[in-house]
Order: structure tokens, then sequence, then C-alpha cells
């Protein structure tokens, strides 16, 4: 069973968009990818949405966007697991899409590496 966890973006600021939960249609898109855990933000508009995924499947993370228009919803375009170990993706990331849109999800999967620990 995957374990999700909404998390609220403070660095992510737009006057379009508010903080918005992934319904259960959207997350059913998880399984099968046999997800172990997952931590996201979310912010929905009239006609798209906004934010970003960090799925952990054993000792490895991805990354998914899940920015939308109208046409399609934010976990649409997710058909693959292609994982990283949390340190290697953190560091591949842009300064700015860490300061802004990843910070807070890699800092509840780090607290969550050292509880396991």
């Amino acid at each position: 069973m995957t374990q999700v966890h909404r998390v609220v973006n403070p660095a992510y600021k737009s006057e379009y968009v508010e903080d918005a939960n992934l319904d259960e249609s959207e997350l059913e898109k998880l399984y099968p990818l046999n997800v172990d855990e997952a931590w996201y933000w979310y912010k929905q508009g009239s006609y798209e949405g906004r934010g970003q995924i960090l799925i952990r499947r054993g000792q490895q993370y991805m990354i998914h966007d899940l920015s939308h228009c109208s046409c399609y919803g934010p976990l649409d375009h997710l058909y693959e697991f292609i994982g990283k170990v949390l340190k290697e993706l953190i560091e591949s990331v842009s300064k700015d899409a860490y300061e802004n849109e990843l910070k807070c999800l890699f800092d509840m999967a780090l607290k969550a590496e050292k509880e396991d620990k």
C-alpha cells in the first residue's frame, strides 16, 4: 500500500491557483508503479494545476511535475518509475527548482530516511 503525504510548499506563490489535494482517481495512477511512498504539493486553478511529487520505491526516488492544463490531469503523463538515490536526485536539480518547488519534498523524504535508520 502506497503512503501518500500532502505537503504545503511555502515557497511557491501564485494568485491563480490554490492549495488542493490530489483526488483518489489521480493517486490510483501510482499503483502500477509499485510506489512505496510519495510526498506532493499541488495547487489548482480554474483550468490548470501546478505542483511536484516525489515518489519512493525502495531506496530509489523520482520527481514528477504535476503541472497541467485542463486537457489532462496531474499524473496522466506518469508512465514509468526511473529512480535515483535521494542524494543523487537532489544534486541533479537546479538551485531554482530546489528552492522554489522541491525543498519541502526533499526535506520530508530526508526526515523519513533518518527515522527509518
